[in-house]
């Protein structure tokens, strides 16, 4: 009996654990961190459309909704073709949000509603997205999709394969409770598993990308190189263990840069403005003509420095400018 009532608690304290409810002023659902929204409202912001409260993730969907109504209301003409396409996959997605936003989804999505409804319960909905589940009325909505991927990838002698499935849904109950739940369950198999996790992000500071859009041939560089043997100054293991992770922008050197610099001084300026603009160091990447700045993580999660500056880089070079983490 005991060992009955004990699973049963494991059980409570699990369901309690994985099902978030928000029953305070209002019903809260949360978009879980894996879903592909999240990197395009990141280069939306860097493009400085609005700005991201990116300490907060997950992201609420009606926060989410807010930032899809200013550029659905004012910017949707200044954005690429494939970003109008975006835009309008996840309005059809966080149509209902906008709705109570008052967003004029209806006109939005004229064309691209679905009757294919069954029950009006099971299949497309009316903004022409497929849900396993899906019931919305003033009182209640519960929403419930299956989670299912593959993948495979092979090199010369070795394989990976990773499966997952699970199930995503989410809900209200009238405008006071909210719930949702995200489960999936991963299998990895293969010679590459990093089981370990070495390959993990590092944390303390994030690399901003800029490839300037020419293009340098490595053979020329070489070819005008002059190998020195003058020692550097660097010790990356004594930096490593006195300043953290940061400890490494110390003694970047790129000898290349000797070469690709005096021809193409637009690399220098990308360097200078990186710097400004709060980089540790920034460095040509290879023979160039790549640039990446290391801007340390700040205390309150904006890392406004690094925004700022791929703000200004990115009206110059768009598609050019990348952000991302180093893994361990």
């Amino acid at each position: 009996m005991k060992i009955v009532c004990s699973k049963i608690l494991n059980i409570f304290l699990l369901l309690l654990l994985t099902f978030h409810v928000s029953p305070l002023f209002s019903q809260v659902n949360y978009e879980p961190l894996n879903k592909t929204i999240y990197k395009y409202l990141d280069r939306l912001s860097i493009q400085g459309y609005f700005q991201l409260n990116t300490e907060i993730k997950p992201f609420s969907r009606v926060y989410i909704a807010k930032k899809l109504k200013i550029i659905l209301e004012d910017n949707s003409k200044d954005l690429s073709p494939l970003e109008k396409d975006e835009l309008i996959f996840y309005t059809q997605e966080f149509a209902r949000e906008l709705k109570r936003l008052d967003v004029n989804v209806d006109s939005i999505l004229a064309d691209k509603g679905n009757n294919l409804n069954l029950w009006n319960v099971v299949g497309f909905n009316e903004y022409g997205r497929f849900h396993l589940v899906d019931y919305d009325d003033s009182l209640f909505t519960f929403t419930l999709d299956p989670i299912l991927g593959y993948k495979y990838g092979s090199g010369n002698i070795t394989s990976e394969t990773h499966l997952w499935n699970g199930l995503s849904m989410y809900g209200r109950i009238s405008d006071w409770v909210g719930f949702d739940l995200n489960f999936r369950d991963n299998t990895e198999t293969g010679d590459n598993i990093d089981y370990t996790r070495d390959f993990s992000p590092l944390t303390g500071f994030t690399l901003l990308l800029v490839n300037p859009g020419f293009s340098v041939s490595t053979a020329w560089v070489y070819k005008n190189f002059t190998l020195t043997r003058a020692d550097k100054d660097s010790n990356l293991s004594d930096s490593r263990e006195n300043d953290g992770m940061l400890g490494y922008c110390r003694p970047l050197y790129n000898d290349l840069e000797t070469v690709t610099i005096e021809h193409y001084p637009e690399i220098a300026a990308i360097k200078r403005f990186m710097l400004e603009s709060g980089a540790s160091d920034a460095l040509m990447s290879g023979s160039g003509p790549t640039v990446f700045g290391i801007f340390p993580d700040q205390d309150d999660g904006e890392n406004s420095d690094l925004l700022g500056c791929a703000a200004v880089l990115v009206e110059k070079y768009g598609a050019g400018v990348f952000v991302t983490k180093p893994l361990n």
